[in-house]
């Protein structure tokens, strides 16, 4: 969405090519990183899907708002019908921030389904947000890009609080060449989640992975946990998935092997929040877990989380060895 409030200049950047320019540029970045498969983008007519929309509050009146001019922007998006239930949106607000250059919610700690960037934000300081121009698929990603990313991952729960080096509210600290780094060092971005310790890729079924996020482009993909303890901890505690609530209902995990149900379990979510769903093993999967421990032999499960208002189910393989 490009978003003005209702005394902005329209600079026409949703029909000029600009922002379709600079999303296509951190959506290759993004593909680049999570193995060709970035975010699912809406699309009209076989192109980017842009919505244009003028606020009814003005520029100053927003920016009074101080911190909480995205919160501002989504509570009026949403009283006027145009959010869907199941979507992230990103906005350019072509507006001021006097608090930030961009902003996002974060799940379950701040619900929220609008990620924004402030492209008049920090006006009154040396190096303001208008400073940072946009960037083309044939320069790479610039700070509007990594920025709108980097607030895209807050919608969707990124960094979770179980993250290995989770600090700062949805940030990690192990790197400032990572995407979602917050600390004392100058911030600059160009890997995603370095170590993949923290959020992609991490081999965890008790913490958020976008890996396995119902936003990304082909659904998830398979994992592979080579380690004796995943075939233990199966036994003892079962399949754990964390669940965030898209929609409210239940959020269901099963295992299978074939058509054979191995592992079953299930939990209410609320829109915004997560929860941890235990599969835990019936009498075939208890046997079964047993057998390939024994033998020393890996077993293939097929994991289904049906989360509430996303369809169709979401799989993937996870392969348990001894």
């Amino acid at each position: 969405m490009y978003v003005l409030p209702a005394d902005g200049v329209d600079r026409r950047l949703d029909t000029d090519g600009t922002l379709a320019n600079s999303v296509a540029t951190w959506q290759g970045w993004l593909r680049g990183q999570a193995g060709s498969r970035g975010l699912t983008l809406d699309t009209a007519h076989g192109a980017l899907d842009l919505s244009f929309v003028r606020l009814r509050k003005t520029d100053a009146e927003l920016a009074a708002a101080g911190p909480y001019v995205r919160d501002r922007i989504e509570d009026e998006l949403r009283a006027r019908g145009l959010l869907a239930a199941t979507k992230i949106y990103a906005v350019y607000y072509d507006g001021r921030s006097n608090d930030a250059c961009a902003s996002g919610p974060w799940p379950p700690v701040l619900a929220g389904q609008v990620a924004a960037v402030y492209l008049n934000g920090l006006p009154d300081t040396a190096f303001p947000c208008r400073a940072n121009p946009f960037s083309s698929p044939s320069v790479g990603p610039g700070y509007l890009e990594f920025s709108m990313v980097h607030e895209l991952l807050h919608a969707l729960g990124f960094a979770a609080r179980c993250a290995r080096h989770h600090t700062r509210g949805g940030h990690v600290s192990d790197s400032p060449e990572d995407l979602m780094y917050a600390g004392d060092e100058p911030w600059r971005p160009s890997l995603l989640d370095i170590g993949h310790d923290d959020y992609f890729g991490t081999g965890r079924t008790d913490c958020l992975d976008f890996a396995f996020s119902p936003f990304r482009e082909g659904g998830p993909a398979p994992i592979s946990m080579p380690m004796r303890e995943h075939l233990l901890n199966a036994l003892r505690r079962g399949i754990r998935v964390r669940c965030l609530g898209i929609g409210a209902g239940r959020c269901r995990v099963r295992a299978t092997r074939g058509s054979t149900t191995l592992a079953y379990g299930s939990r209410r979510v609320t829109v915004g929040r997560s929860v941890l769903v235990v599969a835990r093993p019936n009498d075939r999967g208890r046997t079964a877990l047993r057998r390939a421990l024994r033998r020393r032999r890996p077993i293939v499960l097929r994991v289904a989380v049906a989360l509430p208002g996303v369809q169709p189910l979401l799989r993937r393989e996870i392969a348990l060895r001894p």
